[in-house]
């Protein structure tokens, strides 16, 4: 799981991010900094209520209703994969710079290709001439996790 990650100091005029309520704004930035190398992450409203908002007195519908908000403002793309639901940070690559050699394909490959993202890292069986492994992420194996440098 990554240590660090880039945000661009300009997400703070950025129109669509701008419209969104504080707390999507929050879920946002957990979002970027759990996102595996190819910019995924895990889709699932309770798992995130646990991760970026576990002392909140809210339930799990207010964190549906922030994923429908980043959605709305195309800062997300979801849908399912092979391994349960999926998401992906559309401008996370424009974000991140990662070191190729130790970049890891996303478990949520299938997930990419059926919205048209080219995976950059390959397929998990194939890695990317390093480890050909998918990454093994502490949350049960999602794939939520970025190199850190």
């Amino acid at each position: 799981m990554a240590e660090r990650r880039m945000i661009r100091r300009d997400i703070w005029q950025d129109d669509d991010f701008d419209r969104l309520s504080m707390p999507a704004k929050v879920l946002y930035f957990a979002l970027i900094a759990h996102t595996d190398d190819e910019g995924c992450f895990r889709s699932d409203a309770k798992y995130w209520k646990r991760v970026a908002f576990y002392s909140q007195r809210f339930g799990v519908s207010k964190v549906e209703k922030m994923l429908d908000e980043l959605r709305k403002e195309s800062l997300i793309i979801t849908g399912e994969s092979q391994i349960g639901p999926a998401g992906y940070v559309v401008k996370s690559r424009e974000m991140q710079t990662l070191d190729k050699r130790k970049a890891k394909p996303s478990q949520y490959y299938d997930f990419l290709v059926s919205q048209g993202i080219t995976p950059k890292y390959g397929k998990p069986d194939q890695g990317n001439g390093s480890e050909g492994k998918a990454m093994e992420a502490k949350d049960g194996g999602h794939g939520l996790g970025f190199y850190t440098s």
